[in-house]
């Protein structure tokens, strides 16, 4: 979990009361820094507060061919004593030859697990606690323009500590359930003619990336995943552009729970609740229309459908899931076009609007993103 999230709304204000020191970050300095309180409510945390930074930077300052790198920083702490730290990072160096990407995060949080494959709509609703480190390392080395090849390395030591009693996860009899080591390399190779890493206008990229998590990994699950992630960006006008993503996720083997491709994030199917639909293979297709409006001010209009399945060959139409949304942009570094977002996004599939005991989910309603960067 790396983006703040709440159905109460976040605290716009705050960029507007700040808009003029932020506006002169970037003309006065070639590094610009942004940080933020943050603020919020959900049933698995109740109140949170912490504070969110994002650092931009040119990792040479005689390197004028590399984007600039960026180091997010997050942190927060809830009314029900839960901790998040998260501190994501690109760095890019002599003309992006290399490049280093990823995460390293602490998590002290609580979910709702709502079971496994389609099946989950009904009687299942899980508050489960759990401890983890995660550590995600992409290396990406060029070898010729736009071209690049790269390993990777992803960790999580996942912890559960508390599950409700009589429930799936108590039960032993999902995959991951009583936590576990995930752990292991990966393969990856990128073709990337994007205008501009953190807001394209126009080009292509195109990533496809192997992972093996395995026991000789030091892994305590056995399982491959396959990912395929295409975006098209093309600009209508001065001032407008439409982004297309088409994203795939595959795995097979013993995947824990915790690592099956699901729906709902900040960044893919926003508006439905993180995990709320999860299985073993994952296709994801969102348009986003995008644009500047009035200096630094912009705003989204955008739409994304997916559907889960147990086996590639199993995909359903019946069980496709369609959300849309609005957003707002403000580009506190207007030269890098790098943005501060909130994005509005709620589920248009006829089971959101459904009748239903489920307080929680409280499907259909609104769900506000506030964050840094783009969805892709």
């Amino acid at each position: 979990m790396c983006n703040w999230f709440s159905p109460i709304g976040m605290l716009w204000l705050l960029i507007m009361s700040s808009g003029d020191a932020l506006a002169q970050s970037d003309s006065t300095k070639k590094n610009s820094l942004v940080a933020y309180p943050v603020a919020f409510r959900l049933p698995e945390t109740r109140f949170g507060a912490g504070l969110a930074a994002a650092y931009n930077f040119q990792f040479d300052k005689r390197d004028t061919l590399s984007p600039p790198s960026q180091v997010q920083f997050g942190f927060a702490y809830t009314q029900n004593r839960q901790v998040l730290i998260y501190l994501p990072y690109e760095i890019y160096w002599k003309g992006r030859k290399h490049a280093v990407t990823g995460e390293l995060g602490y998590y002290n949080y609580s979910y709702f697990f709502f079971g496994v494959g389609e099946g989950n709509k009904e009687g299942v609703n899980e508050l489960f606690k759990v401890k983890y480190p995660r550590l995600r390392f992409n290396y990406y080395y060029k070898l010729q323009e736009k071209t690049f090849a790269g390993i990777r390395w992803w960790l999580e030591d996942y912890n559960i500590y508390s599950t409700e009693e009589g429930g799936q996860l108590s039960s032993g009899k999902i995959t991951g359930s009583r936590g576990g080591v995930s752990s292991g390399p990966g393969i990856m190779l990128l073709f990337d003619s994007r205008d501009n890493i953190y807001f394209a206008r126009e080009g292509y990229f195109l990533e496809f990336v192997i992972h093996d998590q395995q026991k000789f990994w030091g892994s305590d699950f056995s399982f491959n995943r396959m990912r395929l992630d295409a975006r098209y960006f093309k600009p209508m006008g001065k001032k407008l552009s439409c982004g297309v993503n088409l994203f795939g996720d595959f795995t097979t083997g013993d995947v824990p729970f915790s690592q099956m491709p699901s729906i709902g994030s900040a960044k893919r199917m926003r508006g439905s609740y993180e995990g709320r639909y999860r299985d073993n293979n994952l296709i994801l297709l969102q348009a986003e229309l995008r644009g500047y409006l009035y200096k630094r001010w912009g705003a989204t209009a955008f739409v994304s459908s997916a559907i889960l399945a147990n086996e590639p060959n199993n995909f359903q139409a019946k069980y496709t899931h369609v959300n849309a949304g609005l957003g707002i942009r403000y580009a506190y570094d207007y030269k890098r076009r790098i943005n501060l977002r909130i994005d509005v996004a709620t589920p248009l599939t006829p089971e959101a609007f459904r009748k239903t005991q489920d307080i929680t989910l409280r499907p259909g309603k609104p769900t506000v993103y506030f964050t840094i960067g783009e969805a892709f």
